[in-house]
């Protein structure tokens, strides 16, 4: 399974930028790379910067995006619950 892209990494802002911050990095790439001035190969980057824009310009999907980065492990998937009737004989 594919990792999910980041939308900070793709909008080049921090976890703990402000709506103002993300709505800058997302018109400044935009601009950069819309397709009308680009061509075909800003396509795909248009595609990521729209979906890193919808996840983050939303503060519940924005909560939910950062919830589920801190559940997830150190590989970016979320890890499997162990069963609670698991024992010490199940570690």
């Amino acid at each position: 399974m594919s990792e999910r892209p980041d939308p900070y990494a793709i909008l080049g802002v921090s976890p703990d930028a402000t709506p103002s911050t993300i709505r800058k990095a997302y018109h400044e790439r935009a601009r950069a790379s819309h397709p009308d001035l680009i061509g075909d190969s800003g396509l795909a980057m248009m595609r990521s910067l729209n979906l890193a824009w919808d996840t983050l310009r939303d503060p519940v999907r924005r909560a939910a995006y950062d919830t589920s980065r801190r559940l997830a492990g150190p590989g970016g998937r979320t890890q499997p619950r162990r069963p609670a009737w698991t024992g010490a004989a199940g570690r």
